[in-house]
């Protein structure tokens, strides 16, 4: 078959978007003739594609640039207020991406798979539009989701009233809608629920990386966590500073992009707590096999789940979920004993298979086929 995926992040990125379209990418190649259309791809991501058999298309150069920081005080506020308002109010700088895909579509042949990746949703919205201007019947059209829009419940702001006409007149364009969890299916319009598919975050499970080093006996527990931080949703601050008042030694890591949410802990903490740069999927995963656990901080909507849990799982270290505003000290308490019984337990992990994945989408085109074939 010829797939066409389209996705404004890929390899070499550290965020779930680019993993899945990576990861589908490569899978997908290894039976099938696969297009992969990113804004302006590097080098990398050419040496990427020819490694793994499978071909890039520029979208186009973006001009839309987002609203720097500052270090001056009021001016980087000002920045940060016009930032919020322009993402919250037009999709800035992310809307570009509608007219890029559209262009770029227009230019392209058919395929018979279609798979748009959002975040952002401006990509949906690209697709549906060339498919409006086109008028394109064949082929299977597939909005891959991983977290919801305008059902989104872990945003600061709700998305102004009148996005959800975009996105039902986007959803309405394509044949499918996969989303990775069967929770969220409640966070998007019922009149898409018959569209929607449940197809998961996936992963090569021979590509995760194996310890080459025993876990090193210590006298107090090290553990570690890795991704975004939030202030209000996905923040370990409830933890470190349970943990300081208990004034018990321990060692905590945290690799994220956002440290500075927390430094005034880091501060406190006496070297208990250290935020370290963010590092490349695979390096992070060698890095936490020489914990005693891992943190996961989960959303306080059963509408997301944090792709990092399957990593987690793959890795075979004891999991301390805790969620935002619903702390739970015993269960701390329990796993700095070096009691795990109550760890998280990520369920049916071969759903996360990258090949079983992939198989899910060729289902849905050969289920689009049937219904279309005289």
């Amino acid at each position: 078959m010829k797939i066409l995926i389209i996705t404004r992040t890929f390899y070499p990125a550290t965020n779930p978007r680019s993993f899945r379209s990576s990861e589908l990418a490569k899978e997908f190649s290894i039976d099938h003739e696969v297009t992969v259309m990113l804004p302006t791809p590097s080098q990398s991501q050419h040496e990427y594609a020819h490694k793994y058999g499978f071909s890039i298309v520029d979208m186009g150069r973006l001009v839309l640039r987002p609203v720097g920081p500052s270090h001056k005080r009021i001016i980087g506020h000002l920045r940060n207020v016009i930032r919020r308002i322009g993402s919250l109010f037009i999709e800035y700088p992310d809307i570009e991406l509608s007219w890029r895909v559209a262009q770029r579509l227009k230019e392209l042949p058919d395929y018979d798979l279609v798979l748009s990746i959002a975040m952002p949703y401006t990509i949906h919205w690209g697709v549906s539009w060339a498919i409006s201007r086109k008028k394109i019947n064949n082929g299977t059209w597939v909005a891959d989701c991983g977290d919801p829009y305008v059902g989104l419940k872990n945003d600061t702001f709700k998305k102004p009233f009148y996005f959800k006409y975009i996105e039902k007149w986007s959803f309405r364009k394509f044949d499918y809608i996969s989303i990775p969890i069967e929770e969220a299916r409640s966070h998007y319009f019922e009149e898409f629920h018959s569209k929607i598919r449940i197809i998961p975050q996936a992963f090569k499970f021979e590509d995760i990386p194996k310890s080459d080093n025993e876990v090193i006996s210590r006298p107090y527990p090290h553990f570690v966590y890795g991704g975004s931080l939030n202030m209000k949703v996905r923040n370990p601050r409830e933890l470190i500073e349970y943990l300081l008042v208990k004034n018990e030694p321990f060692k905590f890591v945290v690799y994220t992009p956002n440290g500075h949410i927390i430094n005034d802990l880091v501060e406190r903490s006496n070297g208990r707590v250290e935020v370290r740069t963010i590092v490349p999927r695979y390096d992070f995963l060698r890095a936490i096999h020489e914990y005693d656990f891992v943190v996961n901080i989960d959303y306080s909507s059963d509408g997301q789940r944090p792709s990092k849990l399957i990593d987690y799982a793959l890795v075979g270290k004891p999991i301390l979920s805790l969620r935002t505003g619903a702390f739970d000290s015993t269960l701390v308490d329990e796993f700095m004993k070096g009691d795990y019984t109550r760890a998280h337990v990520v369920e049916k992990i071969d759903q996360y298979r990258i090949e079983n994945v992939v198989s899910q989408f060729m289902d849905i085109v050969q289920i689009k086929r049937s219904q279309t074939s005289p």
